[in-house]
């Protein structure tokens, strides 16, 4: 079985997720500005604002090629 749209969802969602994860890798010094200080040593910053943001639209994306997979199949 070979959907485009599956394929094209599959590729979005990892492409999303790894960028995710890199962004959510970064050390302190790229991170930017602190958002919410939590004691001396943790903060969240900007950058990890947007890589859980990117983690969850990877993961959505995920899901959604999953759903059209399943919808695919059962017709077939």
């Amino acid at each position: 079985m070979t959907d485009w749209r599956v394929l094209l969802l599959s590729a979005l969602a990892f492409l999303a997720l790894l960028a995710g994860l890199l962004v959510l890798a970064m050390p302190d010094s790229y991170e930017g500005e602190i958002l919410y200080d939590l004691s001396d040593t943790h903060s969240v910053r900007s950058l990890d604002v947007k890589g859980v943001v990117l983690m969850a639209a990877g993961g959505v994306t995920a899901w959604a090629a999953g759903l059209l997979w399943q919808r695919r199949i059962k017709r077939s």
